[in-house]
């Protein structure tokens, strides 16, 4: 596999451009973010969302970044019970996609709630960050994000005469 050079991407020039990349990257799988680390002769271990940091990260100052650790505040303490209601964090080791918890937030959202992968990668840029989440974040940010998406689907349809 040819290394590709960092000079043959271009660095966007505004956050907006940055945001936007970083956003495209969400899409991209992880066998492929994996792929332009190797070109970018990055390490490709890692989670999706830190794969996506380091890309970024190398793309806006050429540095490489290592494998960093969760903050302590983002972890659950080994055989911590996990308490589901709005107010309690999402901590790593504790939080699972599982029924218990898809439930809870069909109880908070609504019947329409479903995991999505922008969900898994907020929880984990919040956890990065040693910000984790409160049920409750997670659920605004979800309703947030599905409306935009709705909006955004309504407005190219409407662009591309589709009523």
């Amino acid at each position: 596999m040819e290394a590709l050079e960092p000079a043959s991407f271009k660095v966007p020039s505004e956050c907006t451009d940055l945001w936007r990349l970083k956003r495209s990257l969400l899409f991209i799988t992880c066998i492929e973010l994996r792929e332009i680390c190797v070109r970018l002769k990055l390490s490709d271990k890692g989670k999706k969302g830190y794969l996506i940091e380091k890309i970024i990260h190398f793309l806006q100052t050429g540095e490489k970044i290592n494998l960093i650790k969760l903050p302590a505040v983002s972890c659950a303490a080994p055989g911590a019970d996990c308490q589901i209601t709005p107010s309690h964090l999402i901590l790593k080791g504790a939080y699972k996609n599982d029924l218990r918890t898809r439930n809870f937030f069909k109880s908070v959202i609504g019947d329409h709630f479903h995991f999505t992968a922008f969900g898994i990668d907020w929880i984990n840029e919040r956890w990065l960050a040693g910000n984790p989440p409160t049920y409750q974040e997670y659920a605004d940010i979800w309703q947030a994000e599905v409306q935009r998406t709705q909006e955004f689907s309504c407005c190219t349809k409407r662009r591309m005469g589709i009523h």
